[in-house]
């Protein structure tokens, strides 16, 4: 496993390696609304080869009070991105979603979502 390891196109925040290929690509995010989460979506899916298909994004709420307004928007932000194909699963703080890959509109890739709340008043 590692971080910031070159993919095809950039540094992905999480990668693990198995036999020579990504067995896993993810990237994190901190909530700053929707037009972040949608670029880090577009941020993903640039980094996946013809052999990727696990892929994930963990976004981090640190900043805003009511985490149940961003969960709220989670499902509306993927369905309104371009390569969005439909959702495929869904439970508390955890979304799963499939999409074409930009430049394969054939091959399906399942990103995993994943949404904390490390909100602190201090």
């Amino acid at each position: 496993a590692g971080g910031e390891l070159f993919r095809k196109n950039g540094k992905t925040d999480i990668t693990i390696l198995f036999e020579n290929k990504s067995a896993f690509v993810a990237e994190c995010k901190l909530w700053k609304g929707p037009s972040y989460v949608s670029d880090g979506i577009d941020q993903l899916l640039g980094y996946l080869t013809w052999r990727d298909a696990k892929t994930s994004l963990i976004i981090f709420n640190k900043d805003n009070k009511n985490f149940s307004d961003i969960q709220n928007q989670i499902e509306s932000i993927f369905k309104g991105h371009k390569g969005f194909v439909k959702k495929s699963d869904a439970k508390e703080g955890e979304w799963r979603f499939v999409f074409t890959k930009p430049d394969d509109l054939g091959r399906m890739i399942v990103i995993h979502v994943f949404l904390f709340d490390i909100f602190s008043k201090s």
